[in-house]
This record gives structure tokens, sequence and C-alpha cells, in this order.
């Protein structure tokens, strides 16, 4: 291969992950393999554009696995080269590429040496790879992986389904051999910047033209409803993690200047960890007080911030009478305003911080279809300095997934946006 077909094929290698599996579809099994395979090609730089999912029928394979190899210079498959009559990975293959099953005596004797006694002449079937294939021995298991070349100067790299043997073959045998064939010599980085407070659709709007304009670092979002979140991704390819990173930095810079305090970390960091990192900085305390709806934000503070002195308590009291005795919280308070109201809150968030000696006193009181209504609703109160409140309504519609969650979340941002002017 010269060096402009060299330069050409890296510029232009096209990747596809083709996982094999009826299990899969039944959604017995979540496919892992698929995001694992992902982040390995991409860790070389390979371009990944499609991911196919197809049950165990050959003709639904065989289809799914021409249309890959017409339109993708590398096709990996993980799934259906065991033993049984419903693995069909290998016959498929050799059917798109039209060439004969060959058995590897070699393949066999180490799959008889694998399986010992409980060896039967269905494993025999796992010796058989597409004639011109390259044989992918498995030390780990007793399905033989294999490459074979495609006709537009590609490969079709078929693995095993189990987790364990499809990364130790990828790793000490399919990585070196990519790397090789297809001189690859680049890398792909990602960042993720999260972000709590605003919209997908403002974020969307405020990153416009960078996410229009972006070629290389290109920019992705995310919505991590569960969370509350949205994900900023910038990924950037170049020639190694450093050179990638000095693409990545200009651009980190760019958002940051645009979403200002919503980016709260990147990358691993969880929002628990930012809030939890934020009151070790400021070097403060604090006690938190939950009545209604169990959100459990006490315990996530309490998790995040075990290491140290900053976390006095969490209080969980629902009745009337518990509130008064664990939370000074006065009787007519309650009898005029009822347990979830933003007056109780208060009263709860100074209650905990004195009871406490903090710095700090959160406090949420909340229940689901207040009063009857669709909602579920929260008053969430921080008591600070010289009893200094700040407080708010969060609501949320009952039967939307993972109300609770996000009113915890919602309790944790009262805390970052005190500390984050």
């Amino acid at each position: 291969m010269s060096s402009s077909d060299r330069e050409r094929k890296e510029n232009t290698l096209q990747a596809e992950i083709v996982v094999i599996g009826t299990e899969l579809l039944l959604g017995q099994i979540i496919d892992t393999n698929g995001a694992y395979l992902a982040q390995q090609l991409s860790s070389i730089g390979i371009d990944l554009y499609y991911k196919s999912a197809v049950g165990d029928n050959k003709g639904r394979i065989v289809e799914t696995l021409k249309m890959a190899s017409e339109r993708s210079d590398l096709v990996i498959t993980t799934g259906g080269i065991g033993p049984t009559l419903d693995d069909m990975t290998r016959e498929s293959v050799a059917e798109v590429l039209g060439v004969p099953l060959e058995l590897k005596p070699h393949l066999l004797e180490q799959i008889k040496a694998m399986m010992g006694s409980r060896y039967t002449e269905n494993n025999a079937r796992q010796a058989h790879i597409p004639a011109g294939a390259l044989a992918i021995e498995n030390p780990v298991g007793t399905a033989p992986g294999f490459i074979a070349p495609t006709p537009r100067g590609g490969a079709i790299v078929s693995l095993p389904g189990v987790p364990g043997e499809l990364r130790y073959l990828m790793e000490h045998k399919v990585m070196p051999h990519l790397k090789e064939r297809f001189h690859v010599q680049s890398i792909i980085v990602s960042r993720t910047l999260k972000c709590m407070g605003l919209t997908e659709s403002y974020i969307d709007e405020a990153l416009d033209d960078l996410i229009k304009e972006g070629s290389n670092p290109t920019i992705g979002l995310l919505a991590q409803m569960q969370l509350g979140e949205i994900h900023v991704r910038l990924t950037a390819k170049a020639t190694n993690e450093a050179a990638a990173t000095a693409l990545i930095d200009p651009l980190d810079a760019q958002v940051r200047h645009r979403l200002g305090k919503a980016v709260f970390g990147i990358d691993e960091l969880d929002y628990e960890q930012a809030v939890a990192n934020l009151i070790r900085q400021h070097d403060l305390t604090i006690a938190v007080a939950e009545s209604g709806l169990s959100g459990g934000v006490g315990h996530q503070l309490a998790t995040a911030l075990a290491d140290g002195r900053h976390f006095a308590a969490a209080v969980m009291a629902h009745l009337p009478a518990a509130l008064e005795h664990l939370l000074d919280v006065p009787e007519a308070l309650l009898k005029q305003h009822g347990p979830v109201s933003p007056e109780v809150a208060a009263a709860m968030a100074r209650g905990v911080r004195r009871r406490n000696e903090t710095d700090l006193g959160l406090a949420v009181t909340g229940a689901e279809r207040l009063d009857g209504g669709p909602d579920t609703v929260a008053y969430i109160a921080l008591a600070h300095g010289n009893d200094a409140l700040t407080a708010h309504e969060y609501r949320r519609v009952s039967s939307m997934r993972f109300a609770r969650q996000r009113i915890g979340r919602a309790s944790l941002q009262a805390i970052y946006d005190h500390l984050v002017p």
C-alpha cells in the first residue's frame, strides 16, 4: 500500500458493529459489548458510524452483514460463534463473502483441550472459519474468532458474545491487528461537560453556531432525564491525546463562557460530589431535614461528605409532632400552613441548622398529588449566614418518571446556587 493510499485509508476508515443474538432483541440481556467495542475503536481513532442488532436468523444476519460490509471498511460482530445450531455467524459471514467454511485443525485441538471430557462433536463447528480468514485463537474460552477480508479491502471481525472472552481477544489480538493493518495513527478523545439548571433546548440554542460549525472538535448534546442534567460532549481526533486535548480546550472555554455556572463538572464527576466539593472548598458544615417525599438528599450528601467533619446530620420527620420535637417547627405554623408549605420548609431549615450548629441547613418538604392535584410538590429551603434564607417551590407531574429524583436534585441545586455566584 502506498503512502497516499495509507493516508486515504486512515482518513476514511469507517467502522460498524453488529451484535447478534435474539436475546438482545427480546430485552433478556443488555448489550454491553457494543458500548465496549465503540470505546475501543474510538481510543485508536477509528470512526464508528453504525451499530446494529440482529436475531439468530441466518437470512437476517446475512442481510445485515451484506449491507454493513458494503458501506463500512471494518465490521465487528459479536455473538453467534458458539457450538449450537442457532450460532450462525460463521456461516453468514462465509455466505456474504462467497467463500466456504474451512476446518482449522489447530483450532479443533485447542477446543478439545479446553473442553476435556465435556467435548462433543458440536464443538467441532467452532473450528470452522471462512476460507481466507485469519483465525483468532481464544485462550480464555472455546469460541475462536476470526478476521475475514472483504472485497473492498476491509475486514469482518467476528468475536464471541461472552464479555470476558470478547474483551480479552479485542485487547490482546484485534486491536494490535487493526493498528497494523489499517496504519492507524490517531485517537479520538472526548470530554463531557455536565450541566444542571438549563434545558436542552436552551443549551442547543446557546451553542448553535458551535455545533453547526464544528468538524474537529465536534459538539453533541445528551439529556439525562433521570438526573435532570444535560451533557455537552466535546470530541476531537488527533495523532495523540495531547494534540486532541489542545483542540478541545478552546472549545471547552467557549462553552463554559456561554453556559456559565450551569457547567458543574466534567466526565465522571456526579452532581452530589460536585456539591460536596463546594462545601469542602468553603469549609462549611451542613445538616439536612426532609419530610414527606423521602428523597434521600441527606443520604446522598452524607455519602459524598463521609470523609470529614462537614456533614452533621440528616433528619427525616413526617408527622407534625416529629417536626415540632426534632426541628422546632411551631405547632401554630403547622396548623396554619400545613406540613407541605414554604413556611414550614423555612422553619425546618432554620431548626435543623440551629439544632446541629451548622453553617447551612437544608430542608425539603413535599408530597405526591398535593391536595388531590396532579403534581408532586416540594418546598426547598436553605438557611445560612445570620439566619438568612433562600426558598422556592418545585413541581413535577406525579406520573412523570423520576419526579422524586429530580426534586432531590433541585434540593442540591439550592446549595450549589448559594455557593456559586
